[in-house]
């Protein structure tokens, strides 16, 4: 946006301090309203998960103890993240929120929780991001997870209205807000959803969903996709892959037309067990981001964190998808 010609008139102190004053006040309204749901959030059913497991094949039998253990790990994160909360160190339970997101991914529980303590720090636009995972994530069979949709459009709106004039201009990524849809308003396509798969042996699949915005008609020789993968050594440091990906439509050709949606997907190939003298690595999460015209458009990042430690650029050249 060009600055303007006109010469700004400066607020007089009273002013800011009111306009501080209602800031804080909406944030305290937003953090109150989440709480409510908040205090209900149940940990997740591992009596439910282990009981599936007598009816699942014998083929599947470890992967549903990997759940079952990826729960147990997630609940005491959720309880660390308690115990964080009460002595005031909202940045503690954020990090044990996420952590638990990593592990069992897209549960509106955890995700409420972890929109919360966004929210206490201040922290509006991951709040907002959060809260849109929510609502983007299809019904699912749980009735319990009703409640969090709700608390999470309630959230948002009153985000938007306390965060109007502090909103960062770009709001063209997972942290701005978004259509019934799930694309960014503003924006002329979006991410309506990205998961990671299991492929070949040694092998993750990250699979991406693009839908147009309303309208809209989508040039796809301007469409650029990129997609990042992240790990972890065992000293904590996160650092990015570099090895080429290998990227490919799933639903061609790609015209984005009559409202479907087009996927493509980017075969990710896990660290090796054994990397002789260097560290050992594990994966760590993703970055995707779409682009139009050179325009960033959308991003999905799972955990959601790394959008604040890798950030994709807002401008990139778009000739072929990555």
């Amino acid at each position: 946006m060009s600055p303007s010609s006109a010469t700004s008139i400066p607020k007089a102190p009273a002013e800011r301090t009111f306009v501080i004053a209602v800031t804080l006040l909406s944030l305290a309204a937003i953090a109150q309203l989440i709480a409510v749901v908040v205090a209900l959030a149940p940990q997740l059913d591992l009596e439910r998960i282990g009981r599936s497991l007598a009816s699942r094949p014998a083929s599947a039998a470890q992967s549903a103890a990997n759940d079952v253990a990826k729960s147990q790990q997630a609940n005491a994160l959720m309880d660390e993240a308690g115990q964080f909360r009460a002595k005031g160190n909202f940045q503690g339970a954020i990090e044990a929120m996420t952590e638990a997101d990593r592990l069992v991914p897209n549960k509106p529980g955890i995700l409420i929780q972890l929109a919360s303590d966004y929210v206490s720090l201040q922290k509006n636009a991951e709040a907002t991001a959060v809260l849109n995972r929510i609502v983007a994530l299809p019904p699912g069979a749980d009735p319990a997870d009703a409640p969090f949709r709700e608390q999470a459009r309630a959230a948002l709106a009153q985000l938007g209205g306390a965060t109007s004039a502090a909103a960062p201009a770009d709001t063209k990524n997972s942290a701005g807000m978004r259509d019934d849809v799930g694309i960014p308003i503003g924006s002329v396509m979006g991410i309506i959803k990205a998961e990671l798969l299991d492929g070949d042996p040694g092998q993750k699949n990250l699979r991406v969903a693009t839908k147009g915005a309303s309208g809209q008609k989508i040039d796809a020789q301007k469409f650029l996709a990129t997609a990042y993968f992240y790990e972890q050594d065992d000293h904590g440091q996160i650092q990015q892959n570099d090895s080429p990906h290998v990227t490919e439509w799933l639903s061609l050709p790609a015209t984005w037309t009559n409202g479907e949606p087009e996927i493509f997907q980017t075969k990710y190939r896990l660290p090796a067990a054994d990397r002789g003298d260097l560290p050992p690595l594990q994966y760590y999460g993703y970055v995707v981001a779409i682009y139009y015209n050179g325009e960033l458009q959308d991003s999905r990042a799972d955990p959601v964190s790394l959008l604040d430690q890798f950030a994709p650029p807002l401008h990139k050249d778009a000739t072929t998808t990555e």
